[in-house]
C-alpha cells in the first residue's frame, strides 16, 4: 500500500532491486551523466493520495529522462498528474517508490533535511500567482531569497554588497531593475510574474520549475515572461520545466512530455524550437 502525503515508502530505504533498480542502473546513469547527460533520470516512479481510507494513484510508473541544459514542457490536462511530477522533481514531495536523479543526487532517497537542502541550492519555483509580498518592494521580495544562501557566519556588511549585487543582477535579467523600488500593487500581471523569476533565480538554480506561468496573464504579457525563460535558458543555461496545459507554449521547448491520467502519453524532442516571436498565441 502506498504511503500517504509527505510520508517516504520504507521500501525506497530498503529494497531498491524489487524496483529494477541495480548497481549496474547506477553505473549506466553515471556513464550518461558523465557525458553530458541527462540532468534528470526518472525511473519507475509512482506516487499515490489519499481521501480518507480511498486511494488516488496520481502517477503510474512514470519513467523519462531530461537533458542538462534544456526547455522541457510537460503538458497535460487539469488532473493528469504534471503538478504532482514536478512537487517530487522540486523536492517538495515524495515518490512512493521508483528512483529520481537529479544532477547526479538521488532525491529520491533523501529525507526531508536532505530535500531542504536541495530545494534551496538546486531548484527554483515560478508560481501562476506570484506570491510576492505586498508590503515590501521589488528589491525586497527578491531579497528574502538570497538571504537564504551564502554561508550563515558571513560579514554581514559583505553579506549585504554580495546580496546587492546578486539582487540586481537578477532584477536586470528579467528587465526589472529599473523597478526595484515599486510595491507590487504598482505592477502589472507580468511584471509581477517577473519579479517571481528574479527571485527564483537570485540563487542561482540548476532548475527553474515553473507551474502555469502564463495561467494569469494575458498575450502580452505571457510573451514578456516566456521571453525570460527562454533567455535564461540560452544565456545562463539554466533547466527550464514549465508546467502547463497549454500546447502553444510546447513549440518553444527542446522537450515536451504529455501526462494523461497520470501516466506518459508522450515523449518527443522537438528539432526546431520556436522563438517566442514566432509562436501563434
Amino acid at each position: 500500500m502506498a504511503s500517504y502525503y509527505y510520508t517516504p515508502n520504507p521500501m525506497n530505504y530498503t529494497d531498491r532491486n524489487q524496483m529494477g533498480y541495480s548497481d549496474s542502473t547506477e553505473q549506466n546513469y553515471n556513464q550518461r551523466q558523465s557525458a553530458g547527460k541527462p540532468f534528470i533520470y526518472i525511473r519507475n516512479i509512482e506516487k499515490t493520495y489519499f481521501t480518507g481510507d480511498l486511494p488516488y494513484l496520481a502517477l503510474k510508473d512514470i519513467s523519462l529522462t531530461i537533458d542538462d541544459g534544456k526547455i522541457t514542457v510537460i503538458l497535460g490536462p487539469s488532473g493528469s498528474g504534471k503538478s504532482t511530477l514536478m512537487n517530487i522533481l522540486g523536492g517538495i514531495d515524495y515518490c512512493d517508490n521508483g528512483v529520481i536523479n537529479v544532477d547526479s543526487e538521488d532525491i529520491s532517497m533523501m529525507n526531508s533535511a536532505q530535500l531542504t537542502n536541495y530545494r534551496m541550492k538546486k531548484v527554483g519555483f515560478v508560481f501562476q500567482f506570484y506570491n510576492l509580498i505586498p508590503n515590501l518592494t521589488v528589491y525586497e521580495n527578491v531579497e528574502v531569497a538570497a538571504n537564504l544562501t551564502g554561508n550563515p557566519n558571513e560579514n554581514k556588511i559583505l553579506k549585504r554588497r554580495r546580496n546587492y549585487r546578486e539582487i540586481m543582477n537578477a532584477l536586470e535579467a528579467v528587465d526589472m531593475w529599473q523597478m526595484k523600488d515599486r510595491f507590487p500593487k504598482e505592477l502589472s500581471g507580468g511584471q509581477q510574474q517577473r519579479v517571481s523569476i528574479a527571485r527564483a533565480i537570485v540563487k542561482k538554480p540548476r532548475m527553474l520549475l515553473c507551474d502555469e506561468p502564463t495561467g494569469a496573464l494575458d498575450v502580452e504579457m505571457s510573451i514578456q515572461v516566456m521571453k525570460v525563460l527562454k533567455r535564461l535558458n540560452a544565456e545562463q543555461r539554466t533547466n527550464v520545466i514549465i508546467i502547463t496545459h497549454n500546447p502553444v507554449i510546447a513549440e518553444m521547448a527542446h522537450k515536451v512530455i504529455t501526462i494523461k491520467n497520470g501516466m506518459i502519453a508522450e515523449e518527443r524532442i522537438n528539432e526546431n524550437p520556436k522563438s517566442v516571436e514566432m509562436i501563434e498565441w
